[in-house]
């Protein structure tokens, strides 16, 4: 675990560090500095990319303030009300009739600060790097549809343009029973059950299955998730939202 004093840091990796004086991070278009108020205080101020101001002021158990800056799901802001993701791709994705592939996508996160006391991990703060993903979409029918956090990526994942901080790569493995070949062009995650590792700047998160299969006529989609055992030199990100083991099946469409 690294020691911060009096510093500042444009080259961001995620991971553990010991406050212990004044110390400015700059993480994307977010500045966030922590000033220490007392021998047991600090304060916490975060000035965003739309020059929107978060305050808070920290009590440390200890005389230094022991943080994790992490990845997070993306089903906090603007605020937690779901733990479905709702991802509409640019291009729809074309899949043959009774074939198996897999897809690599761009998947959306946010960022974490955690503090850290004793072993109790407890989150302080979150935002996005790109605020355009912190909206809400339905799915299904205003009556009785599904409130989803809302994203819209391109269905490949771009090296070139793709940003750390704002996706990280979300594999799928497809199996279309169907006869006939489909189009997918939206993909709903109950992601809650997901995990997401780290290391330094790179994010890593559990894995999907979608079977597209015929349900008493109705073409559906059923969704699992495939956890992912942590990669070496990976650390396993904090999570302040329970896992719920979700069987989910897409019944509205996917087209």
């Amino acid at each position: 675990m690294k020691s911060v004093s009096s510093s500042e840091s444009n080259n961001f990796k995620f991971g553990k560090q010991i406050i212990k004086n004044d110390t400015t991070l700059t993480i994307s278009k977010n500045k966030i500095l922590f000033s220490r108020v007392d021998k047991d205080k600090f304060s916490y101020v975060r000035n965003d990319s739309e020059n929107k101001t978060t305050k808070n002021i920290i009590h440390c158990r200890a005389g230094d303030l022991e943080i994790e800056i992490a990845p997070v799901l993306p089903i906090h802001l603007p605020t937690y009300k779901t733990d479905f993701v709702f991802i509409r791709f640019t291009d729809p994705i074309f899949i043959s009739g009774k074939s198996t592939t897999e897809l690599t996508v761009p998947f959306p996160i946010e960022i974490g600060i955690f503090l850290i006391n004793d072993e109790q991990t407890d989150m302080l703060d979150c935002f996005s790097c790109e605020p355009s993903n912190s909206r809400f979409g339905l799915y299904g029918t205003p009556e009785e549809g599904r409130l989803c956090k809302y994203a819209k990526t391109p269905s490949f994942v771009d090296k070139n343009t793709q940003s750390p901080l704002v996706h990280t790569d979300l594999r799928i493995a497809v199996e279309n029973e169907l006869e006939e070949s489909v189009h997918v062009g939206k993909i709903i995650i109950p992601a809650s059950d997901h995990d997401l590792y780290y290391n330094g700047e790179n994010v890593m998160m559990d894995e999907l299955r979608i079977e597209i299969k015929n349900r008493g006529g109705l073409k559906i989609i059923e969704v699992v998730q495939k956890p992912i055992a942590t990669p070496d030199n990976w650390s396993l990100a904090p999570r302040n939202i329970k896992k719920t083991d979700y069987k989910f099946s897409m019944e509205w469409g996917f087209s």
